[in-house]
């Protein structure tokens, strides 16, 4: 029950009827509620306590800083039931304290069409609680009424930013419209029409050299085109850019996919801007694609334990394995990555995009490839679902920093199995490979469109963003869309639209 993961407010309230108040309100406790579950069990977990910012090692009476440890159960259905006790920690002032809570998922109202796009619901708990045995001299039994708020996923960007000025670069219109019309190109290219191609190619914005186009996937066309060489490159690119901005404040790659952590605990010195997201790879809730139930399906698994432990960490054993890399080429590397961990790893990392021109109202389905609101350049669209905002997301860097050492990696095992085959050469001012017609085969990866500096992710101009929106629309609707008066007529016309482009090529990894 995805739902109940995550921090809550929790409210708790005296039974009183009214006129019998007490002098001070009805109200008698807030504190933060954290709860975590196991599916395979319904079982519930988390704690129940009062956050102090940062978090003290110990009380005013020097006793250890005081929370209620949460197990019990859940039973899904409608409405879902949860069922818990609070006990409090050994050592602290409410070490006696024991209490048991009952309550439900409080039903989801269906949005009306003329709701206001902020009169969002909110997840919320409804229930009884029990003081179940004496502490501190006061008798057990005394029942009282709580409700409980769900917050929000703490985004990466809050919990651990990027610098304002890598920020500032990644969140540019050129670098937005670069990156998906690169992303676009090599994906879409080999169902493109010979019109579209057409247009594309006097633009220069074929995937590699006209007409020996190096289109990007995993079939058998895909691995012997060596697209995946343009895949690794371009990226090895964009993460020296930004190193070249943040220098000792770059954000570092993973070393290893990184374990769940709970999203919340009373550590002394907890502070709590990061509660929700304590070190910034925090997994967000799963969301529901309307009409799209295995898309839905999908993102729930993606977030499973069992998913983790199974399919990503057997890619990463595969990606990292001595005998494997040595057996494959540089473009087969890039290839068998970005369509398999690569995408995943973008998916379960990815929150429910957001309508900035709407409140935040959440878009399940995503924004349309072709809208280019202002709203959408803003910073906090760092959606990771899709390539116009995902290289805004703190996450991005890291599992592509985890991509990245993967080219090493290769490198490492070619040279153990056969040594000075593969050569290393220094391109565009990032290490790279001398071909060879074999492990190594493209000698100008693909980057797209650059400014005649070649540097194409400075964010500093040099990129004709007009042209790039144009592209993108002739990838997603057609040369006829580009057509002022056509354009305006289809502005109301339902179009196709993929919950991510990362989910493109799920059939490949299933």
């Amino acid at each position: 029950m995805e739902t109940l993961r995550g921090i809550w407010t929790y409210r708790s309230f005296f039974n009183v009827e009214a006129g019998k108040e007490p002098e001070s309100g009805i109200q008698l406790w807030e504190a933060e509620l954290y709860l975590d579950v196991d599916p395979a069990t319904k079982r519930v977990f988390g704690h129940l306590g009062e956050r102090v910012d940062p978090t003290p090692a110990s009380d005013a009476n020097g006793k250890l800083y005081p929370f209620l440890s949460i197990e019990g159960h859940y039973a899904e259905g409608d409405p879902t039931t949860v069922t818990f006790r609070a006990v409090g920690r050994k050592g602290s002032a409410w070490e006696k304290w024991i209490y048991d809570y009952e309550c439900m998922l409080a039903p989801e109202w269906p949005r009306q069409p003329n709701f206001n796009p902020a009169a969002v619901q909110r997840d919320t708990l409804v229930g009884t609680v029990i003081r179940t045995v004496e502490h501190d001299g006061v008798p057990p039994g005394a029942t009282y009424s709580f409700y409980a708020v769900k917050h929000d996923f703490v985004e990466a960007r809050v919990a651990t930013p990027l610098p304002a000025a890598v920020v500032a670069m990644l969140a540019s219109d050129e670098m937005r419209l670069h990156h998906q019309l690169w992303h676009a190109s090599r994906d879409e290219w080999d169902g493109l029409s010979d019109e579209q191609k057409t247009w594309l190619r006097e633009k220069n914005w074929q995937p590699g050299t006209i007409n020996a186009e190096r289109p990007a996937g995993l079939r058998p066309q895909h691995l012997a085109n060596h697209s995946g060489e343009d895949f690794l490159f371009m990226h090895r690119r964009m993460i020296k850019a930004v190193k070249d901005i943040a220098g000792a404040n770059a954000p570092t790659g993973w070393k290893r996919l990184p374990d769940p952590l709970a999203l919340a605990d009373f550590a002394p010195g907890r502070r709590q801007q990061t509660i929700g997201n304590m070190d910034g790879n925090g997994v967000p809730p799963a969301f529901i694609v309307p009409d799209d139930a295995s898309a839905s399906a999908w993102l729930i698994s993606l977030r499973t334990a069992a998913t983790f432990s199974g399919r990503f960490r057997s890619w990463e054993m595969q990606y990292t394995n001595p005998s494997w890399l040595a057996s494959v080429t540089l473009g087969e590397l890039g290839a068998w990555i970005e369509f398999t961990i690569h995408n995943w790893m973008h998916m379960r990392w990815t929150s429910v995009q957001r309508d900035p021109a709407r409140n935040g109202l959440a878009v399940p389905e995503g924004r349309e490839n072709d809208d280019f609101s202002p709203e959408w350049f803003k910073p906090e669209n760092d959606h990771l679902g899709a390539t116009f905002s995902s290289h805004v997301n703190p996450v991005f860097w890291r599992l592509h920093g985890w991509v990245d050492d993967r080219i090493e990696d290769w490198f490492r095992a070619q040279e153990n199995a056969r040594a000075g085959t593969v050569k290393r050469r220094q391109f565009k001012e990032v290490n790279w490979f001398e071909t060879d017609g074999k492990w190594v085969n493209v000698v100008d990866p693909w980057e797209g469109l650059v400014p005649d500096d070649g540097h194409q992710h400075s964010g500093h101009g040099g990129l004709n963003v007009e042209l790039m929106k144009q592209a993108i629309v002739v990838i997603f609707r057609g040369v006829d869309a580009l057509d002022r008066d056509k354009m305006a007529a289809d502005t109301s016309a339902e179009r196709p639209r993929l919950v991510s482009r990362f989910a493109n090529w799920l059939s490949f990894a299933n």
